[in-house]
């Protein structure tokens, strides 16, 4: 197991504000941003081998409540994220991928508006209480990643 793997996900550990942009529709020429509010606690188990963080807040201006289990795989040296909502109530891996270079870059696909696309996440540390995550699907067409959904998290000071 590489320690610096685990360590990125072990500096979440605790409640963070979360300030959610994401674009009203995905993968069509008028881009329109929505602002959203979130609040995360991440909890690390089993010595560094699984994050999960349980979320609340909005989404698209309705409420929200979900949960993404990460666990790592030390002989593949890779990390699988899984999702659940109250919304969408079944257990999916959405991406798989690792840490290199203190960025995570994760990959899957996923179904939007009845179209199958290729996804990415990508986490950045900035500093000890601020990390950055954005999704991305990929245009099918012109092979570019179209940013669709950023998440900016700041460590609560009072938790």
């Amino acid at each position: 197991m590489k320690a610096s793997e685990l360590i990125d996900f072990n500096g979440l550990e605790g409640v963070w504000e979360v300030e959610s942009l994401s674009l009203r529709e995905r993968m069509v020429a008028d881009k329109i941003w929505q602002t959203n509010r979130m609040e995360t606690r991440f909890r690390i188990l089993l010595g560094g081998l699984v994050a999960i963080n349980d979320t609340y807040g909005t989404f698209n201006n309705r409420p929200m409540h979900g949960m993404m289990i990460r666990t790592y795989d030390p002989d593949l040296d890779e990390w699988r994220f899984q999702w659940m909502s109250e919304g969408y109530p079944h257990l999916t891996e959405q991406v798989r991928g690792r840490f290199q270079d203190g960025i995570g870059t994760f990959f899957g696909t996923e179904t939007n508006a009845g179209r199958l696309f290729d996804m990415r996440f990508r986490w950045k540390k900035i500093s000890a209480d601020h990390f950055l995550w954005e999704q991305a699907y990929r245009n099918q067409e012109t092979g570019e990643w179209e940013v669709n959904w950023t998440l900016d998290f700041k460590k609560r000071s009072d938790a």
